[in-house]
């Protein structure tokens, strides 16, 4: 991380260790896991920071505590589980007026522009990071509800791993195989020789064959380049997602004319599972990852490589980033706050100071020069022509909107102000996708419940699954105000449990399930009905006469 403060942790190699199992996904079932979890949580209470030595926490969680935000009636708004509005990906995909078209949207937060925006190591703030969302896009987007990644700009992925490891998917989007080994093609590319600017081959680097713990390929529609446009309207291109495989590497390397020491811990934790990358095809676009870091669900294993910058909120044009990269080189400007302290210069911003003025003369500069960044790699995909037209068009970019701040979402930056705080964005016409593509995100899920049989004798059971619950909470089952058990829902927001009907006579009862909003299930208990003998993971013993089951959720602290 380029963070200061995160650079200055020092936990016990103990610590560590127990982190390492858990980033690594380095134990063999979930058993494991929660046995590793109990460790980390023990040993972070003694994390008191740099020579510590555990004499005390570095961090003591006091307060666990709900948040709102209030909004107008008739607006519609996507919130995250966790992170709630702010933080919800798919919020500038569905946040619009009720039944009409257009307006002027206002956001209140409790700060903005907190600190300079720039795609490559600028502000990571929430509240930076929540209107910069809407001027992007990725190549896969979060499900607010779930966690999991939904196709955004990618089409399609198919992921590959070991055998034995705990993976799953969910989500038809994504295929998921496994195999007893993964060899690593000779032409991958494993490193960058920042020196030379050209990317290093497996079989360059290595006498031997490597291995990975994954492999996943991931295809773009054909018609990426000619749908997907930059705000200034320069036609997305290779040229973005070489320069952004690029930058993965360049800037931790002492070579390069852009290195800085603060990106170093990061490519390092990179570098320690990434196993290479092959272009398979450009069009249409398809590219394969090899790596050892895996995760539990196939969905987030997806690297699509699409054009993001080191922040968390950004995607970068190559033709947008290369004014500030060469006045980095110039010792003008520093991408990261920790290199601007060290060189004394301003940290880069695309938005506004004194760093705008900078980028003008080099973007200039550049467009006399009929400037390409990184020649030796960058020529193979980017020509002449295209460079030329990207750099007439940043220039009109600039004239008219005075930032450099560019993105492929369905919103741009159309006014900064800096005094007072405040920015206004409006709807990028240009952008692909149709305005409700995601408006089922625009809610919580609504939960479900089902059960295996609609009707059964006295004496049957009857098992019942809830999906679509809040993952991790504590469920009460409650019957005319009588708490009958307790169950967890799981990480997938699935319960499950049996009723027992064995004392209830032979009538119609109706079973609703209320979490805010309601699923509800009915079944029918007759004589002349079969004897469903189902065995389930909870029996519960139905007290008669019960006409409903009533399943609150609590969250468990």
């Amino acid at each position: 991380m380029s963070s200061p403060l995160w650079q200055a942790y020092d936990p016990t190699p103990e610590f560590q260790a127990v982190c390492n199992q858990l980033w690594n996904i380095s134990f063999s079932s979930m058993e494991e896991r929660a046995v590793i979890f109990e460790q980390a949580l023990s040993l972070a209470m003694s994390d008191s920071g740099p020579g510590s030595q555990g004499s005390g926490s570095l961090r003591v969680w006091l307060v666990d505590q709900f948040g709102f935000s209030p909004q107008r009636a008739g607006i519609t708004v996507a919130s995250d589980q966790a992170g709630g509005v702010s933080w919800a990906a798919m919020f500038p995909y569905v946040a619009r007026f009720e039944g009409m078209e257009g307006g002027n949207l206002r956001v209140a937060q409790p700060s903005i522009l907190v600190e300079p925006w720039n795609p490559v190591a600028g502000s990571n703030w929430v509240y930076d990071a929540s209107p910069a969302r809407a001027t992007a896009d990725k190549g896969t987007i979060a499900d607010p509800n779930t966690g999991l990644d939904w196709p955004l700009r990618i089409e399609s992925a198919e992921v590959t791993v070991l055998e034995g490891l705990l993976v799953t998917k969910t989500l038809d989007w994504v295929s998921l195989s496994t195999s007893p080994t993964i060899e690593v093609p000779g032409n991958a590319w494993v490193d960058w020789d920042a020196a030379n600017q050209v990317f290093i081959t497996a079989g360059e680097k290595y006498t031997y064959t490597i291995t990975a713990n994954s492999k996943v390929t991931v295809r773009y529609p054909d018609d990426l380049f000619t749908s997907v446009s930059w705000h200034d309207g320069s036609p997305l291109s290779m040229g973005d997602f070489i320069m952004n495989m690029i930058l993965q590497f360049d800037r931790a390397k002492p070579e390069s004319l852009i290195y800085d020491e603060s990106a170093v811990p990061y490519f390092n934790a990179f570098m320690s599972h990434f196993k290479g990358l092959v272009i398979e095809s450009t069009d249409p676009l398809v590219i394969t990852t090899y790596d050892d870091l895996y995760s539990l669900d196939a969905e987030l294993m997806v690297q699509a490589w699409y054009p993001m910058g080191g922040g968390y909120s950004a995607d970068a044009a190559w033709h947008a980033l290369t004014p500030a990269m060469r006045a980095e080189e110039a010792g003008e400007l520093a991408f990261s706050s920790d290199k601007a302290q060290q060189l004394g210069v301003e940290w880069t911003n695309f938005l506004g100071g004194s760093s705008l003025g900078i980028m003008e003369g080099w973007m200039n500069q550049s467009a006399g020069e009929h400037y390409i960044p990184y020649l030796p790699t960058m020529g193979t995909y980017v020509d002449q022509a295209e460079a030329d037209a990207r750099w007439l068009a940043l220039q009109n970019w600039y004239a008219t909107r005075h930032h450099f701040w560019l993105g492929t979402g369905p919103f741009y930056v159309e006014q900064v102000s800096y005094d007072p705080k405040s920015l206004v964005l409006a709807h990028f016409d240009a952008y692909p996708d149709a305005s409700g593509r995601w408006d089922a995100f625009a809610a919580p899920a609504q939960p479900e419940l089902s059960i295996n049989h609609e009707a059964g004798a006295p004496g049957s059971y009857f098992n019942a699954l809830g999906t679509g619950f809040e993952p991790g909470s504590l469920a009460l089952i409650v019957v005319n105000d009588h708490i009958l058990d307790q169950l967890q829902v799981d990480n997938s927001g699935e319960i499950s449990f049996t009723l027992s009907t064995d004392q209830v006579a032979p009538r119609i009862y109706h079973v609703r399930v209320s979490v805010n909003p309601s699923a509800g299930v009915h079944f029918a208990i007759d004589e002349a009905e079969p004897l469903w003998q189902q065995e389930g993971s909870l029996p519960i013993v139905v007290i008669p006469p019960t006409h409903y089951f009533h399943l609150p959720m609590i969250n468990k602290n």
